[in-house]
This record gives structure tokens, C-alpha cells and sequence, in this order.
């Protein structure tokens, strides 16, 4: 029998998460038995020197209808997608992070809502859970009609209220559209996620919005590649995903549709101006950073003057935040100042403290 998803659960030296990942998965139904038969969870171990091995079979021994593991060479994040998508059961298809879990509470009603459903993609609400001040913050789609499904135009036309959540976190893939639409991502860095919630994405004729919060972010580890010291040292690695995707646009966008072109657009753009913020608010020395980003931008004119046209306010607003000696964290309090995004007309995320599920450790 088909399973009704496939959540791929990304592992590398996970021994000091994965079972608080794993055990978010063990939900029982009415009769307090595990809903074992709807979903899987593929267990990619890529490469690992710790535990985490060991850990994965122990609950694919005990569960082993839930529970499946693969071991692979290590490639990278991309690497273990590439893997897991090939091996996936499910009617569907959702990545995990080894240190991140399942609301367990939550899972029944998206299990649920995915039998109801043939949409291309699907998106869910998804909280950040900050490990040093307990601060969550829950991240969502702001939709009255949570029945009906929505387009790729619907989207271009309610970009605010549905934006946050059209990202790895918030998606989830109809296999089959995955394997049919998406690409090899790239392997062997960091930041590939762009990648995987851009590019099948843009194709999606159907787009089915839960009014559910499933996927729970663990933010706040110094050793994350979203950290500030790391998105620096491997902004090389952003910069390789960008060309990639640059390369992507110039050959494929005449086979996208309008909307199609928006999103990916809008895709991109964010990724060019997140790597502008890094490389011009980060570096130590204020004119290598404009040097840099200068000589990024030289690259971004050639390759699609388009997607340039797009960014160009914004950079020119970072190269002055750049002379001005503004920092990340500065400029991150103004993006997070309620006069900033009432100018912008941005949506309002809840915020609050201790208020988390996590799966039982």
C-alpha cells in the first residue's frame, strides 16, 4: 500500500538531536495505536561519525513500519534530497532537519488534509524555536479560505500573505511532481534550499494552503549555517547556489508561465539581496564588502539584467547602510521595527516565550 507521505529526515552528526526528531513522529490515533500505515519517515544518514547511525536503525528496529534507513557517503544537504526523493514511498514528500521536529499534535489533521487533497504542492504554518531565549514565533500563511486551492496567479496576487511559507519549512511536494519538475540540487554546500523551494514550485498548477502549523525550526546554534560568523564564511556557497540558479532562469523562463516567472523572480531577488546583506553588513572591513558585492552585482547585470532591475533600489540602500557602518544586527532591528513594516505592509508573526512542542526526549 502506498504511503500517504514520505518525510525525508536529513541526518549528519545528529546523535544529540535525532531522537527528539524521530520521536515527534509517534502519534497514536483514537484507539492508541501508532498511525504507522499513512506515512513513512526515511532516514538519510549522510555520512555520519557519531551515533547517529546506530540511533536510526534502533527505531527503525522497533518501528519498523514507520521507520526506514538509508546510509550514504556524505554529500551534503542537497546530496541526502537528491538521495531521498528517489527513494520515497509516499504520495507526498516533506524534508526534515535532524534537529528540528514534527509538531506531534498537529500531524494527524495535515495527514488528514494531504488524503483530501491532489495538489502539486502543499503549504503548512511552521514555528522558529529560539534554543537561547525560548522565544517562538510562529510563521503563516493569512488566508480567510483554507478549502479551496490556489494558483501560482493567486499567489502573484496575495504575495504578502502567502510568501513566508513558500520555503523549505513551509512546503511539501507531490512526489511524483517533485521528481517530474524539480532538479539535481547542488551538492556539496550550504543554501540549497533555495533551490528546492523555487524551482519545482513555480510549475505548481495547483497550491493547497492548510490552516496547520507542522514543521518546528531550531534556530539560535552558533554552528547553524544560518548564523551570522557561518553565512559569512560560506558565502561562497550562497554565491554558487545563486549562479546556479541564475543559469536556471536564463534557459528555462521562457517555459514558465507569467506567475511562474513572478515567483521565481521573487525567489531569486531574496536570495541575491539576503547574500548583499552578508557580504556588505558582515565583513570586517567595510570596503572589501563593497568590493565584493560590487563585483557579485557586475556578474548579476550580465547574466540577467532583469533580476537586477529588480534588486537595484535595495542594493543601493545596502552599499549606504555599508558607508554608514550600520551592522546586521542593526539592520535587522530596523527590518523588525513596527514603523519599517508598516511602511512595507507586512504581515504581523506572533511571537511568544516557552510556548513549543517538542517530541518526547
Amino acid at each position: 500500500m502506498e504511503k500517504l507521505v514520505t518525510f525525508a529526515v536529513a541526518a549528519y552528526d545528529s546523535e544529540n538531536y535525532l531522537k527528539t526528531c524521530l520521536n515527534s513522529f509517534l502519534i497514536l490515533d483514537s484507539s492508541q495505536e501508532l498511525q504507522e500505515k499513512r506515512f513513512e519517515v526515511l532516514i538519510i544518514n549522510d555520512g555520519s561519525k557519531d551515533k547517529t547511525e546506530e540511533i536510526a536503525f534502533s527505531y527503525q528496529k522497533k518501528y519498523p513500519e514507520i521507520f526506514r534507513v538509508k546510509t550514504k557517503v556524505n554529500g551534503g544537504h542537497g546530496s541526502v534530497i537528491n538521495y531521498a526523493v528517489k527513494q520515497a514511498a509516499g504520495k507526498y514528500f516533506k524534508v526534515i532537519d535532524a534537529d528540528d521536529w514534527i509538531e506531534k499534535e498537529q500531524l494527524s489533521n495535515y495527514l488528514d488534509r494531504l488524503e483530501q487533497t491532489n495538489a502539486e504542492v502543499v503549504l503548512t504554518h511552521y514555528k522558529t524555536f529560539h534554543i537561547k531565549t525560548g522565544e517562538v514565533i510562529g510563521w503563516k500563511t493569512f488566508l480567510e479560505d483554507y478549502k479551496k486551492e490556489y494558483t501560482l496567479f493567486d499567489i502573484q496576487k496575495n504575495w504578502k500573505s502567502m510568501d513566508r511559507c513558500l520555503t523549505f519549512h513551509g512546503i511539501t511536494y507531490r512526489t511524483d511532481f517533485y521528481r517530474q519538475k524539480g532538479i539535481r540540487l547542488e551538492e556539496g554546500v550550504f543554501y540549497e534550499d533555495h533551490q528546492y523551494a523555487t524551482i519545482p514550485c513555480c510549475y505548481a498548477a495547483h497550491i493547497q494552503p492548510l490552516d496547520c502549523s507542522l514543521y518546528c525550526y531550531r534556530i539560535g546554534d552558533k554552528e547553524q549555517s544560518v548564523s551570522e560568523k557561518n553565512q559569512y564564511l560560506r558565502r561562497n556557497h550562497i554565491q554558487i547556489v545563486i549562479v546556479s540558479m541564475c543559469r536556471y532562469w536564463k534557459a528555462r523562463k521562457s517555459r514558465m508561465g507569467d506567475a511562474g516567472r513572478f515567483y521565481y523572480k521573487e525567489k531569486l531577488s531574496r536570495l541575491i539581496l539576503s547574500y548583499l546583506v552578508i557580504v556588505l553588513l558582515s565583513s570586517p572591513i567595510h570596503l572589501d564588502g563593497r568590493i565584493e558585492a560590487r563585483e557579485f552585482i557586475k556578474q548579476i547585470r550580465i547574466d540577467s539584467m532583469e533580476i537586477y532591475q529588480k534588486i537595484r533600489i535595495r542594493y543601493g540602500i545596502l552599499i549606504c547602510c555599508n558607508y554608514w557602518k550600520i551592522t546586521l544586527e542593526q539592520y535587522q532591528k530596523i527590518l523588525k521595527s513596527p514603523i519599517y513594516n508598516r511602511l512595507r505592509r507586512n504581515k504581523n508573526f506572533q511571537s511568544e516565550k516557552g510556548k513549543v512542542s517538542y517530541g518526547d526526549r
